[in-house]
C-alpha cells in the first residue's frame, strides 16, 4: 500500500505527507536536512513543519541553538482521524436538519460517472444499511475497481452484518468467491452460462435499486430512489434466484 497516498488521502498535502515520512526516516533532523531530502526551499520545508507540528505529527527540540525536527508516533494519524470523526458527528443531525424535506416520498434519480464517482454508490449500500441483493459481473466489477478495493467493500459490507444475497457467472474467480461466503456474510448463486457476456451490475437496497455499467472505457451508474420500482425489481431477483437453486 502506498503510504503517501493514503496520507494525501486523509487530506494531507502531498509535500506535508513527504516531509513527514522524511522526518520519520530520519528520526531527528534539522529543517535543512527536510528541505534537502524534499528538494524544496528551506523557507518551504519550515512552513510544512509547522503545520505537521500544529497538527501534532511533528514535535522539536533545540540543541546547541538548532531546532531538530522528530516525527511523533504514526499513531497520532489514527487519533487525529477519529477526533475529525468526532467532530463531524456532532454535527451530523444539524446537517441533515438542513435537507429540504421530499413530499410524499418524491421518487429521485443520481447519475455517476467514472470509476471514481461510481464508488460513491458502492458505500452509499453501506451506509444505508440494509441487506443487499446483487446481479454482478463480478469478473468486470474487479477489472473495473481492483481486487484491494473490492475487498476492502465487502469487508466492511461484513463487518456492518448486512447480508449480501449474490446471482454472477461462473468463473474460477466467483467459484472461489462463493466458496468464503459463509464467513463473509454472503450467499452465492450462479447464473446459467447464457449470461457470460453481462457487463453491469444491479444492487437492490433499501428503497433504491442501482445500475452501473461496467464498461471500463466510461463506466457509468446511476441510483434510483423509488420504493415501487425496488419492490419490482426485487420481485425479478427473487425469481431468478429461486430458479439457481
Amino acid at each position: 500500500m502506498n503510504i503517501q497516498k493514503v496520507m494525501e488521502e486523509l487530506g494531507y498535502k502531498r509535500k506535508e505527507a513527504q516531509l513527514y515520512l522524511a522526518a520519520l526516516l530520519f528520526g531527528e533532523a534539522k529543517v535543512s536536512d527536510l528541505a534537502a531530502k524534499l528538494k524544496i526551499p528551506r523557507t518551504s520545508a519550515i512552513m510544512l513543519a509547522e503545520k505537521l507540528h500544529k497538527d501534532g505529527l511533528l514535535n522539536y527540540y533545540v540543541k546547541h541553538f538548532h531546532k531538530y525536527w522528530v516525527a511523533e508516533n504514526p499513531d497520532k494519524l489514527l487519533l487525529k482521524l477519529k477526533k475529525d470523526e468526532s467532530t463531524l458527528q456532532s454535527i451530523i443531525p444539524e446537517l441533515k436538519a438542513m435537507q429540504p424535506r421530499t413530499i410524499g416520498d418524491k421518487p429521485s434519480m443520481k447519475m455517476f460517472v467514472g470509476a471514481n464517482e461510481i464508488k460513491q454508490i458502492l458505500e452509499d449500500i453501506i451506509l444505508t444499511k440494509s441487506h443487499l441483493r446483487g446481479i454482478v459481473a463480478w469478473n468486470d466489477l474487479i477489472k473495473l475497481f481492483g481486487h484491494g478495493y473490492v475487498n476492502d467493500w465487502l469487508s466492511t459490507q461484513s463487518k456492518h452484518f448486512l447480508k449480501f444475497r449474490l446471482l454472477t457467472p461462473f468463473s474460477e474467480a466467483t467459484k472461489e468467491l462463493k466458496e468464503h461466503d459463509a464467513k463473509e456474510s454472503r450467499d452465492t448463486r450462479f447464473l446459467s452460462k447464457h449470461t457470460s457476456a453481462l457487463n453491469t451490475a444491479t444492487f437492490m437496497y433499501g428503497n433504491k435499486v442501482a445500475i452501473i455499467s461496467l464498461n471500463e472505457k466510461l463506466p457509468t451508474g446511476f441510483v434510483l430512489e423509488d420504493p415501487d420500482v425496488q419492490n419490482t425489481m426485487t420481485i425479478f431477483f427473487e425469481e431468478l434466484w429461486s430458479s439457481r437453486e
